[in-house]
């Protein structure tokens, strides 16, 4: 090109780090879990046998010396690459915007990720008073979310997290099980929530199992109308070894698959003890080989993230962990505990942190406060909830909103929650019309 060697062209937005080599693995590992460095490599090192030489090896496995670098390098100019040998995905974004004057702020918010758009369209629908934008992308899972989190802390957006994989080969895809746990402080609503995701998922075909991790054991209570599911605690300290895996599993709203692993009476062991013990029956008696589920949620205390409460995200049981959490100060710091727990537990393998999940109680700078949360924390915002009444109405009748209010805006926040977590997961759904 003009007779230049374009590895001598500046490149805006790319970052070269020379290590020690001991520690440049661990490096580009820290660099992959950033969305805008997931393509991080090692593609070089530093030999004593070469100095002053760069030796570069071809696609086709020669080698070739790059020459001494002559003249100036041109300033400013972008060489923008795909990613190349990872794996990305087709999925469309909508927006309803609901202040026309906002249509500029969002388009720099879609230009930082112009790279991955594919298309777009717009429609004004001035009945209404409102903009429907669709973009077409095609990125990396990572980016996809980080993208849709963005979205979401987008104030004067009234509407998004639309979002469908374009891509479909069967009702499981080729994603296989998937595993979430779904953690947040007492009273927080995440029993409540975990239900309605159930029911959601189980509405777009999936088969769903849910486990709850709470010694009050009525995790699935809603799903069952009301009715508890035996406690895996309790049936194994009465069985021992006879316990039979239809003892502990119930059927709920929806097909879906309902276990309460249980725990002591307070103040006379160990809480984490039922979840433990639920999780290794389950195991033993080759529950996920019987029922064969497409989904598996653990519905888990987070109040305490001791040795049984944790299990679910440091024993291989989940892919991802998903925190429930309001603006309110104890519903906070809960979150937060929670998010440095699985902190602690990113470099040995364990399930990572999949995002926030705002559960609104409608206090003063909520939307920032678990916005600034998040960022604290490298993640994203990845599903809003707004406060409610239908949601206690249902509870009355001791059911879940999905069933009580099918057709209402509440139940299409859960089924948006529901595909974004299973999105974020690796999950592939095909886009339902209702």
């Amino acid at each position: 090109m003009l007779g230049l060697e374009p590895l001598y062209l500046a490149c805006e937005g790319r970052l070269v780090i020379m290590a020690p080599k001991e520690e440049a693995e661990g490096i580009v590992e820290t660099l992959k879990k950033c969305p805008y460095s997931a393509d991080a490599a090692i593609i070089g090192e530093v030999i004593a046998e070469e100095p002053g030489r760069v030796i570069m090896e071809t696609e086709i496995g020669t080698q070739a010396l790059l020459p001494q670098p002559g003249g100036e390098l041109l300033p400013r100019i972008c060489l923008t690459r795909r990613s190349q040998g990872m794996e990305t995905r087709v999925a469309v974004i909508s927006i309803i915007v609901e202040q026309e004057d906002a249509i500029e702020e969002l388009n720099i918010l879609l230009h930082e990720a112009r790279q991955y758009i594919v298309g777009r369209m717009g429609i004004p629908y001035r009945a209404k008073g409102i903009s429907i934008i669709s973009i077409v992308i095609d990125a990396p899972q990572d980016t996809i979310s980080a993208l849709s989190g963005k979205i979401g802390h987008f104030k004067r957006c009234i509407r998004k997290d639309c979002i469908f994989e374009c891509h479909y080969s069967g009702r499981r895809g080729n994603t296989g099980l998937i595993r979430i746990a779904v953690y947040g402080k007492g009273g927080i609503g995440k029993s409540t929530t975990v239900s309605n995701v159930a029911a959601a998922l189980a509405e777009m075909g999936l088969k769903v199992m849910q486990i709850g991790c709470d010694p009050k054991a009525d995790s699935t209570i809603l799903l069952r109308h009301g009715k508890a599911v035996p406690a895996v605690l309790d049936l194994y300290n009465e069985k021992k070894q006879a316990l039979q895996l239809e003892d502990m599993i119930r059927i709920g709203y929806n097909g879906v698959i309902c276990v309460e692993a249980g725990g002591p009476t307070p103040g006379l062991g160990c809480a984490g003890r039922g979840i433990i013990t639920a999780l290794e029956k389950l195991k033993e008696l080759g529950a996920y080989d019987v029922y064969k589920p497409d989904v598996v949620l653990y519905d888990v205390l987070g109040d305490v993230v001791c040795g049984g409460f944790s299990m679910p995200m440091r024993g291989g049981y989940a892919d991802k962990i998903f925190i429930i959490t309001s603006g309110e100060n104890m519903a906070i710091h809960a979150a937060a505990n929670i998010a440095m727990a699985v902190e602690n537990f990113k470099n040995r393998g364990y399930a990572g942190l999949g995002g926030l999940i705002l559960n609104r109680r409608d206090v003063p700078r909520e939307e920032e406060k678990v916005a600034e949360l998040a960022d604290d924390f490298h993640t994203a915002v990845i599903g809003t909830l707004s406060h409610s009444g239908q949601v206690a109405l249902a509870e009355e009748q001791k059911k879940t909103l999905m069933e009580c209010y099918p057709t209402g805006e509440m139940a299409d926040e859960y089924r948006a929650l529901a595909m974004q977590m299973y999105r974020i997961c690796g999950g592939i759904l095909e886009a339902k019309k209702r």
